[in-house]
């Protein structure tokens, strides 16, 4: 994720940790896209501490930061160890939750995955 990183000699112009992972993934390695869906079903969740999130109740994303990516990037790939499936399939599987074109869950539909029953 250097390319993604303030500062760093690697770094490339407008490339934020988001991007980077992006490239990355088309290049294909198995990471997690720490975009606006995958940040708001992590911490819909309970996965990632999201700080300062504006419109919580319903589609509104944490306020991003660089820690809040790669803790994000890290939740995925502990979903994905879990599950033994590639960090690519929990990428692709919170996307297809949230984004518009998807199911387009809000934030507190995301939060009811996380209850459980006591039946």
């Amino acid at each position: 994720m250097r390319l993604g990183m303030h500062g760093d000699e690697y770094k490339l112009p407008a490339f934020g940790v988001p991007l980077a992972a992006e490239a990355l993934k088309n290049l294909g390695f198995d990471v997690a896209k720490p975009d606006r869906h995958l940040l708001r079903a992590l911490a819909a969740f309970g996965l990632i501490e999201a700080g300062t999130w504006p419109n919580r109740g319903h589609r509104g994303t944490p306020k991003p930061s660089r820690r809040l990516f790669v803790d994000a990037m890290a939740a995925a790939e502990a979903i994905a160890a879990a599950g033994k499936v590639p960090v690519a399939l929990v990428d692709n599987a919170i996307w297809l939750l949230c984004a518009k074109s998807g199911a387009w869950w809000t934030n507190p539909q995301l939060e009811e995955l996380t209850e459980t029953s006591d039946a």
